[in-house]
Protein backbone atom coordinates (compact mmCIF):
# COMPACT_ATOMS: atom_id res chain seq x y z
CA UNK A 1 0.00 0.00 0.00
CA UNK A 2 1.56 3.20 -1.08
CA UNK A 3 1.74 6.04 1.79
CA UNK A 4 1.30 9.45 0.23
CA UNK A 5 3.32 12.21 1.87
CA UNK A 6 2.00 15.40 1.87
CA UNK A 7 4.83 18.17 0.10
CA UNK A 8 4.40 20.43 3.15
CA UNK A 9 5.62 17.67 5.56
CA UNK A 10 8.86 17.99 3.62
CA UNK A 11 11.95 20.91 4.93
CA UNK A 12 13.85 21.46 1.57
CA UNK A 13 15.98 22.60 5.30
CA UNK A 14 17.97 21.30 7.33
CA UNK A 15 20.41 22.76 10.00
CA UNK A 16 23.31 19.91 10.89
CA UNK A 17 25.76 20.62 13.37
CA UNK A 18 29.13 18.72 12.78
CA UNK A 19 31.62 19.65 15.86
CA UNK A 20 35.06 20.07 15.49
CA UNK A 21 37.20 17.70 13.97
CA UNK A 22 33.77 16.18 12.47
CA UNK A 23 33.61 15.03 8.70
CA UNK A 24 30.60 15.11 6.58
CA UNK A 25 30.07 12.87 3.83
CA UNK A 26 27.11 13.99 1.35
CA UNK A 27 25.87 11.85 -1.48
CA UNK A 28 23.17 12.40 -3.82
CA UNK A 29 21.53 11.10 -6.94
CA UNK A 30 23.39 7.31 -7.32
CA UNK A 31 20.07 6.20 -8.73
CA UNK A 32 20.45 2.42 -7.36
CA UNK A 33 18.26 0.29 -9.29
CA UNK A 34 17.56 -3.24 -9.28
CA UNK A 35 18.98 -5.52 -10.67
CA UNK A 36 22.22 -3.46 -10.24
CA UNK A 37 24.97 -2.83 -13.04
CA UNK A 38 28.49 -2.89 -12.69
CA UNK A 39 28.26 1.21 -11.86
CA UNK A 40 25.73 0.48 -9.30
CA UNK A 41 28.14 -2.21 -7.51
CA UNK A 42 30.91 0.09 -7.53
CA UNK A 43 29.32 3.10 -6.71
CA UNK A 44 27.36 1.44 -4.18
CA UNK A 45 30.58 -0.28 -3.03
CA UNK A 46 32.63 3.23 -2.38
CA UNK A 47 29.84 4.14 -0.08
CA UNK A 48 29.48 0.99 1.58
CA UNK A 49 33.26 1.26 2.22
CA UNK A 50 33.29 4.84 4.21
CA UNK A 51 30.98 3.58 6.11
CA UNK A 52 32.02 0.57 7.05
CA UNK A 53 35.59 2.67 8.09
CA UNK A 54 34.19 5.35 9.75
CA UNK A 55 36.01 6.58 12.70
CA UNK A 56 34.62 9.60 14.55
CA UNK A 57 32.19 12.34 14.81
CA UNK A 58 30.58 13.54 11.55
CA UNK A 59 27.29 13.00 9.65
CA UNK A 60 25.75 11.06 6.34
CA UNK A 61 23.61 13.30 4.41
CA UNK A 62 21.73 11.96 1.66
CA UNK A 63 19.98 14.39 -0.67
CA UNK A 64 18.39 12.64 -2.59
CA UNK A 65 17.81 10.02 -5.56
CA UNK A 66 19.87 7.60 -4.07
CA UNK A 67 17.51 5.03 -5.21
CA UNK A 68 15.79 4.70 -8.38
CA UNK A 69 12.34 5.07 -8.14
CA UNK A 70 10.63 6.57 -10.81
CA UNK A 71 11.48 4.52 -13.83
CA UNK A 72 11.51 1.24 -14.49
CA UNK A 73 9.30 -1.90 -13.29
CA UNK A 74 9.88 -1.68 -9.89
CA UNK A 75 9.11 2.33 -9.74
CA UNK A 76 7.83 3.43 -6.43
CA UNK A 77 9.58 0.56 -4.64
CA UNK A 78 12.92 0.66 -2.63
CA UNK A 79 12.93 -3.24 -2.01
CA UNK A 80 14.86 -4.49 -5.54
CA UNK A 81 17.04 -1.74 -5.35
CA UNK A 82 17.73 -2.39 -1.69
CA UNK A 83 18.10 -5.85 -1.91
CA UNK A 84 20.97 -5.61 -5.62
CA UNK A 85 22.94 -3.32 -2.93
CA UNK A 86 23.51 -5.80 -0.19
CA UNK A 87 26.70 -4.27 1.39
CA UNK A 88 25.30 -0.53 0.97
CA UNK A 89 22.30 -1.66 2.55
CA UNK A 90 23.83 -3.19 5.64
CA UNK A 91 26.27 -0.58 6.13
CA UNK A 92 23.78 2.28 6.42
CA UNK A 93 21.39 0.08 9.01
CA UNK A 94 25.05 -0.21 10.44
CA UNK A 95 25.79 3.15 10.58
CA UNK A 96 22.31 4.57 11.53
CA UNK A 97 21.77 2.12 14.11
CA UNK A 98 25.26 3.49 16.04
CA UNK A 99 24.04 6.70 15.74
CA UNK A 100 21.02 6.00 18.78
CA UNK A 101 21.34 8.24 21.34
CA UNK A 102 25.38 9.00 20.12
CA UNK A 103 26.60 12.02 17.75
CA UNK A 104 29.75 9.38 17.09
CA UNK A 105 29.49 6.28 15.77
CA UNK A 106 31.81 3.31 16.82
CA UNK A 107 35.21 3.00 15.42
CA UNK A 108 35.71 -0.27 12.97
CA UNK A 109 38.16 -1.39 15.23
CA UNK A 110 39.03 -1.03 19.18
CA UNK A 111 41.05 2.47 19.63
CA UNK A 112 44.59 1.81 19.58
CA UNK A 113 46.91 3.46 22.13
CA UNK A 114 49.27 5.51 21.62
CA UNK A 115 53.30 4.75 20.56
CA UNK A 116 55.48 5.56 23.48
CA UNK A 117 57.17 9.04 23.26
CA UNK A 118 60.96 8.46 22.75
Amino acid sequence: MAVRLDVAEVSDHLDVEIPLGGRALVVSDMHLAGPSTAASRQASRELALALENWAGPGVLVLLGDILELLLGENAGDPAPALAAHPRLTAALARFSAAWRGTRTPPAASPPRPAPPCA
